[in-house]
């Protein structure tokens, strides 16, 4: 019988110098990224007086696959769902009430570990890039303009390509995704609040990639969607930083609690 992995709930905190808001933003890299990916946000998100809390997701290279099989607590095989356990963790272990903020494909791990708790403590989501389902299709865009770019031989056929994209559909543990999905959004109270960023210019996960999620079930949240027109993947806080700040910045201010000055 394989062996479910520990997962210590282990994190790092960046306490705000002066701390306005009783929430804590919980930030979720995207995959290949780590607890430092997103530096400029935390610092960002400070400024406005949160403390944010990063930590590194387990299995966050392929190259770790190494460390044993991807088996959630629950027994399902796949990264997906590991990383979840350790989103779950981390949510668990911060007494505060929190807003999520996830980017790209960890944002349906973000989903799933939010919907085990049926986000009793969670006040809204931020999600950027993701989730989406059409996996097979952004694992084709990804080693076709990322991983393979300017590859030749046999690296540049599309065999090839379909043969890694598959190996990694099953690494990743999709098979049940649209379903899951589906079932992940039900669980949320109803109108729960989740803010949808994506870049126009995002050649590895399309605007209607990640609308097919939500589409799974709309009614139960309430959503809003933002679309930056000068953005690729995970590039609007760079490239839009006033836009993204102003939308963000609202999101959370408006569902936040002050925190009384003494």
């Amino acid at each position: 019988m394989a062996e479910v992995l520990a997962l210590a709930p282990l994190f790092e905190r960046f306490a705000a110098r002066e701390r306005k808001f009783a929430e804590v933003v919980v930030v979720v890299h995207h995959y290949g990224g780590n607890r430092h990916s997103f530096k400029r946000h935390i610092e960002w998100l400070n400024e406005l007086g949160f403390d944010a809390v990063s930590f590194d997701l387990p299995y966050r290279t392929f190259s770790q696959m190494r460390q044993g099989l991807p088996i959630s607590k629950e027994w399902r095989f796949g990264l997906l769902h590991v990383w979840s356990d350790k989103i779950e963790s981390v949510l668990g272990n911060i007494s505060e009430n929190k807003f999520v903020l996830s980017f790209s494909l960890p944002s349906e791990s973000a989903l799933e570990a939010i919907s085990r708790r049926h986000a009793v403590d969670i006040k809204g989501w931020i999600c950027e890039g993701g989730p989406f389902l059409q996996l097979p299709r952004a694992g084709n865009n990804l080693f076709r303009y990322q991983i393979f770019k300017n590859k030749k031989g046999l690296l540049a056929s599309d065999f090839i390509r379909e043969a890694v994209v598959r190996l990694s559909g099953i690494a990743l543990g999709v098979r049940t995704i649209a379903e899951d999905c589906r079932k992940y959004l039900l669980r949320l109270p109803k109108g729960f609040s989740v803010l949808s960023l994506r870049g126009e210019r995002d050649i590895l996960v399309a605007p209607n990639m990640i609308d097919d999620a939500f589409f799974q079930a709309l009614n139960q949240i309430d959503l809003e969607r933002v679309l930056f027109t000068k953005s690729e993947h995970l590039t609007a806080f760079r490239d839009e930083p006033e836009i993204y700040k102003k939308v963000v910045g609202n999101f959370l201010r408006f569902r936040a609690t002050p925190l009384q000055k003494i």
